[in-house]
């Protein structure tokens, strides 16, 4: 299967400053990427890289085209992005931000069609964002405004998503629904996803590939069933790590789970 998202030996940089380097991957169209790493270590970065929205140097495919290559304009019709601040500078009803998601697709000035007005009201339904479309965004929950934007991204029809710590700040109610949504996209195959993550329980649930980045150095890439364990872990982050395994319930299996080990030994 042909990549939609292709790294070969990408470096990537932040002024004078080298943020990542030697970054090579291959991920196939409905597939997903996880990037970890301790904070600072370039994760963010490697997001603004892959985008060509910081210098780079190395191979760089997206969906077909060089970001680095093309206008603004043609790269945000082959990705949109869920940032990690979900804010906005002016008051905006969450339908009028959503459907701010077509903008890519519109000549300046040019009024918003019937088919950007239904496809905003479709995912506003699927994603249960239809009874909050008259709310002011900057009223809503943090797992609500989570929900906005990733909705505002989907109605950008782009074949790739880029999230920047979607679970982060959030409660345990409003992650939850936010995993189910990563998870629906990802059983549809409708989106290629690229997360940046710090929580490790995510990963294997809904990512088939990791990329493990400390001061800017790949030290994991590959499989995460075939690269992720303890050891690959310690040497990312630091800290010991251990395998636990959680038990299934009915026809579902037992899971490993990766948390990170006390030094004293205790759980």
């Amino acid at each position: 299967m042909s990549a939609i998202l292709r790294a070969d030996g990408l470096h990537v940089r932040r002024g004078e400053h080298t943020m990542a380097r030697g970054v090579s991957f291959d991920l196939p169209a409905g597939d997903a990427l996880a990037v970890i790493g301790p904070n600072g270590s370039g994760k963010s970065s490697l997001l603004l890289g892959l985008r060509g929205l910081l210098p780079s140097t190395g191979g760089l495919h997206l969906d077909g085209v060089d970001p680095r290559e093309v206008a603004r304009a043609e790269v945000a019709r082959h990705v949109a992005v869920v940032p990690q601040r979900n804010e906005s500078a002016f008051p905006m009803r969450v339908e009028e931000m959503v459907r701010l998601g077509r903008a890519p697709h519109r000549r300046p000035w040019q009024g918003w069609s019937r088919a950007d007005r239904e496809l905003t009201r479709h995912w506003l339904d699927r994603l249960g964002l239809d009874p909050l479309r008259t709310r002011a965004v900057d009223s809503l929950s943090g797992g609500e405004r989570r929900r906005v934007f990733i909705a505002r991204a989907l109605v950008q029809e782009t074949p790739v998503l880029f999230l920047d710590e979607p679970f982060a700040g959030l409660d345990p109610a409003a992650r939850g629904e936010i995993l189910a949504c990563l998870h629906d996209l990802r059983a549809d195959g409708s989106r290629t996803l690229v997360l940046v993550l710090h929580d490790l329980l995510p990963v294997e649930e809904l990512c088939t590939r990791v990329v493990g980045l400390r001061r800017g150095e790949v030290r994991i890439a590959g499989a995460c069933g075939e690269v992720l364990d303890p050891a690959a872990l310690e040497d990312l982050y630091g800290n010991p790590w251990e395998e636990l395994v959680r038990p299934g319930e009915g026809v579902e299996e037992e899971r490993r789970v990766l948390l990170p080990a006390r030094r004293d030994g205790r759980r």
